[in-house]
């Protein structure tokens, strides 16, 4: 009698101990609940727009007007490392914010099963796919700009003038052509086609990180007023680092010389994280982060971002502004020391943003 009292009283005391530490499974209940807190201040969210306009406008614009003044050499060097910079941060924000935030998504148990199969695999299928998808857009783009510079060739080749020089002697006719086409104009011609295929580039690569951003804005829109600000002060500085990486890349399309697109591509950016924090404030009510929409379009939208990002990071960035880069092994070795100290900074700094965005 006395054994089964104890066998008893341990098994009471297994089966709370169980209930204390094993994690109960989320039920279709659960996912349809509405987990919103009633704690929710909008004057702080109406704050959090503009500080965060402001704040990416300072970091995307600053650099920008940086990057018009390549005249002087100091500031070259420092718009060098300030582009290292910006490639950590990219890459960062492609390992650390997306691909995590990704898997996260196609990991929850709310997911119903036709998702839940296939899982996080599906973060490789819309990374992949979009990678793929940037690919074909630059090589697409290419084509065209060569194709519309070959036509453009071709009417100069047809209109210019040449010198004929006709001598008559005896029954010989000599013939003298020399063309006068600008001399140069090949060389104009390839740095022409080069600076378009880098507007095609950052604009694919301002995508990216404008689909993150809108989520970011969301998520600051909706959460409750404990997360708030130190949500609001960690996505400051994470939109203030990114818009200095765009801001790099922006302005060193100046050789296109159209300052208005310069100036679109840097207004699109800050604009973007306000919107969302002003589409969590009109939704915030209704808001359910469980309802599998909301779960799905998180994940693929970060998956596809990762995709463009790890496309640009290593296939445009680290390989056309460093490896392949006559100008960067032309530097001194304490210079190419710091450029990827900046970068490597550049990814520190995301990382431990991370922590809390």
């Amino acid at each position: 009698m006395l054994l089964s009292h104890i066998a008893f009283l341990l098994a009471l005391c297994v089966q709370q101990l169980a209930s204390q530490t094993a994690e109960e499974p989320i039920t279709h209940n659960d996912c349809s609940t509405n987990p919103t807190s009633l704690d929710y201040n909008l004057s702080m969210r109406i704050a959090g727009v503009f500080i965060v306009l402001v704040v990416s406008g300072l970091g995307i614009f600053s650099i920008i007007l940086l990057g018009f003044n390549t005249n002087n050499a100091t500031l070259a060097k420092i718009l060098q490392l300030l582009k290292m910079f910006g490639i950590g941060v990219i890459a960062a924000t492609a390992w650390i914010h997306l691909l995590p935030e990704a898997f996260a998504s196609f990991t929850n148990p709310c997911l119903s099963p036709t998702w839940a199969v296939y899982g996080p695999g599906f973060v490789g299928v819309f990374g992949l796919l979009s990678a793929y998808l940037v690919q074909l857009i630059e090589l697409l783009a290419h084509n065209y700009m060569n194709h519309k510079h070959s036509n453009l060739k071709s009417k100069v080749d047809l209109f210019s003038q040449s010198n004929v020089n006709c001598n008559n002697e005896g029954n010989e006719n000599q013939l003298t052509v020399a063309s006068v086409i600008p001399k140069g104009h090949a060389d104009e011609e390839h740095a022409t086609i080069e600076a378009n295929s880098k507007v095609v580039t950052t604009i694919v690569l301002e995508t990216g990180i404008l689909f993150h951003s809108l989520i970011i804005g969301l998520t600051l829109g909706v959460v409750d007023n404990d997360s708030f600000t130190i949500l609001l002060i960690a996505v400051s500085f994470h939109q203030f680092f990114e818009g200095m990486a765009l801001g790099v890349l922006i302005g060193g399309l100046q050789s296109v010389k159209k300052v208005k697109k310069f100036l679109g591509l840097g207004l699109v950016y800050p604009l973007t994280t306000p919107l969302g924090i002003v589409i969590g404030i009109l939704i915030h009510k209704t808001y359910n982060e469980n309802i599998e929409g909301l779960i799905l379009f998180n994940g693929i939208f970060e998956s596809l971002s990762a995709g463009i990002l790890f496309y640009n990071t290593y296939a445009e960035l680290m390989s056309l502004e460093i490896n392949n880069n006559l100008s960067f092994h032309g530097f001194s070795k304490f210079f190419k020391f710091l450029c990827f100290f900046s970068m490597y900074l550049g990814s520190a700094a995301m990382a431990i943003i991370g922590i809390w965005a």
